[in-house]
């Protein structure tokens, strides 16, 4: 479970909440192997850093940078709509040689996982997103109409995300400034870690650059970030 009060003063401060075991084994494999099944049908792109003098031409490379693949049922689990009725069960005859038994014992295996895998899109999408919304006042983020993007990223040993700013205050924007209905005001990362995962073998740990010190924190009111409490 959040905690709540740590949570609300983490962010209020500009600081990184962590989660541990946010997904129990079973739903990191779970979303691991769909990860997989997207890769293999070459739904991943190279990404980095987007350079927007440069265009559409940003040289991006999948050794250099990050490979992202958007969620396939992001949009559908915003609204609730995600996931389908349809029975999982197998039926047919009750007379069946060994490869059938494989075959449905396969297809319930891979039912049990799809349901495992419906229920943490809920609780990513709906769940989550609405808690957030609540403990942190940003109204916004239960508006299912909005641009609330989700991605799968994955990097092969070498690659790297420079240090940036998720997002930025209107006013810094220039003319592309206050086009949109609302900007980005929280940013999640689920890891999918081995439960051996370790920094130095592996990499991949989130540095984050937060103020040295924050005057005049107060949840709600004065926030890092905000401007006239506008978050």
């Amino acid at each position: 479970d959040l905690d709540v009060d740590r949570l609300v003063r983490t962010v209020a401060s500009g600081r990184v909440y962590r989660q541990d075991d946010f997904l129990s084994e079973s739903e990191v494999v779970a979303m691991l192997n769909e990860i997989e099944t997207l890769r293999s049908r070459g739904m991943f792109e190279a990404s980095g850093l987007s350079d927007t003098n440069r265009g559409r031409n940003q040289g991006f490379d999948g050794v250099a940078d990050r490979q992202v693949c958007a969620v396939p049922w992001w949009k559908d689990a915003l609204s609730g709509e995600e996931g389908d009725d349809k029975d999982d069960g197998v039926v047919g005859s009750n007379a069946k040689d060994e490869k059938e038994e494989e075959e449905e014992e396969e297809e319930y295996e891979e039912a049990a996982e799809e349901r495992l895998r419906s229920a943490i899109r809920d609780r990513l999408a709906r769940k989550l997103r609405l808690a957030l919304s609540s403990i942190l006042n940003r109204p916004t983020m239960s508006d299912p109409t909005l641009a609330h993007e989700c991605y799968y990223s994955r990097s092969t040993p070498g690659a790297s995300l420079k240090r940036h700013m998720d997002e930025r205050h209107e006013e810094t924007k220039g003319p592309r400034g206050w086009l949109l209905p609302s900007r980005r005001s929280i940013s999640w990362l689920v890891y999918l870690s081995d439960a051996d995962w370790d920094v130095g073998s592996n990499g991949g740990q989130l540095i984050s650059f937060p103020q040295a010190k924050f005057e005049g924190m107060r949840p709600g009111i004065v926030e890092a970030g905000c401007h006239d409490g506008n978050l």
